[in-house]
């Protein structure tokens, strides 16, 4: 068997998952940070859009969280294998030499050539398991890239429906002006009509009074 001082310890195995647990939150923070720093910097225009984009991009950073904790611990898983796998060729040849020396014992041995293989079939559903965890990751990369692009996607349209709602307000701007000065233009012909109106009707008055005093 391998010597037991190639094993780590419970305590050093403890402090190693601290580390890399407390190294993963730190970089965790930071890109978190990163990430509501960069979307304050948008300016958007509709805030349903804006809230749809704060919550993808939550949900990308507890994804990424996620992936980083089941990548630490299938490192740790691994190291544990590559140990058992040394101490298990180490037993089976023991084992194996053991039952050529000493063939009384060989029901003993058989047993533990039983665990051997049974250990061994744990090993391939370990190295089975790691296949899928790292499909799973390469997956999880994959969604973050499309959600990324999604982002951009969003951003430009919003970008471009804020350049055609000021279009629209420069349009109505100039439609108001256009407005108010085809009124005060209105305005002036019907205060000038009703001037010659009166004018006219003024006159004719006058005119008429001119010719009642001229008879009597």
């Amino acid at each position: 068997f391998v010597g037991s001082e190639t094993l780590p310890s419970k305590p050093a195995m403890l402090e190693l998952n601290h580390e890399v647990k407390t190294a993963d939150e730190n970089q965790d923070v930071e890109v978190k940070k990163n990430n509501r720093t960069d979307q304050i910097g948008k300016d958007t225009v509709s805030q349903n859009k804006k809230d749809d984009v704060v919550k993808t991009i939550t949900v990308m950073g507890e994804k990424k969280y996620e992936a980083r904790e089941k990548h630490n611990v299938l490192k740790l898983l691994m190291q544990k294998v590559k140990l058992i796998e040394m101490n298990l060729s180490v037993l089976e040849d023991s084992v194996k030499e053991m039952n050529e020396k000493q063939p009384e014992v060989s029901l003993e041995m058989k047993r533990t050539l039983m665990l051997v293989e049974k250990s061994k079939a744990e090993i391939r559903e370990i190295t089975n398991w790691k296949g899928k965890m790292e499909k799973e990751l390469r997956d999880l990369e994959l969604w973050k890239t499309l959600v990324v692009s999604r982002v951009e996607s969003l951003a430009r349209g919003n970008n471009a429906l804020r350049l055609d709602v000021e279009k629209i307000e420069r349009e109505h701007a100039n439609l108001e002006s256009k407005e108010v000065g085809v009124l005060l233009i209105s305005l002036f012909f019907v205060v000038l009509a009703t001037i010659r109106l009166v004018s006219t009707r003024l006159w004719a008055f006058l005119g008429m009074s001119s010719t009642d005093k001229v008879r009597s």
